[in-house]
């Protein structure tokens, strides 16, 4: 495996480690004070969808995105095209659920991850070492498959 790819699976791994952080945050923050608590019970105000769908849109968009991350540190071909449809479930997201209210702490962590993002997701479109990473397990996949006969002989051809 080359610098790429190895450099690819850090940024993988940091764009992981970095939204189960926020994850994590999010759900075992301890206790505000009254006016923090307040403030932040604004999340979701005049929202598009309930916020029943809108959570589990988010859910929806957490899955999908710690599966990318999961398939695309072992190059599995299609996880590239999870992590388009993560980022339009995010877009989605961003149009319905209402007003956003969040604490420092959250902020500062999904900011490292928005920060390790750009790479990831670049690395896995553009770059060379990568996308032929990604080809490679495509072509496993395409072995298992039924061939037409001119298809099987070009199989082990240069």
């Amino acid at each position: 495996m080359n610098k790429d790819c190895e450099n690819f699976r850090a940024l993988v791994i940091a764009s992981g480690v970095s939204l189960a952080l926020v994850s994590a945050y999010s759900m075992f923050a301890k206790p505000y004070s009254e006016d923090i608590g307040n403030a932040l019970s604004w999340n979701g105000f005049d929202a598009a969808l309930p916020f029943d769908v809108t959570n589990v849109l988010f859910l929806a968009w957490l899955f999908i995105y710690a599966m990318a991350h999961l398939l695309s540190f072992f190059f599995v071909h299609y996880a590239r095209w999870l992590l388009v449809a993560a980022l339009g479930l995010g877009v989605i997201l961003s149009v319905v659920s209402g007003l956003l209210v969040s604490d420092v702490v959250l902020n500062v962590l999904w900011a490292i991850h928005y920060t390790v993002q750009p790479f990831y997701f670049g690395m896995a479109f553009f770059s060379p070492a990568v996308l032929a990473a990604f080809r490679g397990d495509a072509d496993r996949v395409a072995a298992r498959e039924p061939f037409s006969q001119a298809q099987k002989s070009t199989i082990g051809e240069p």
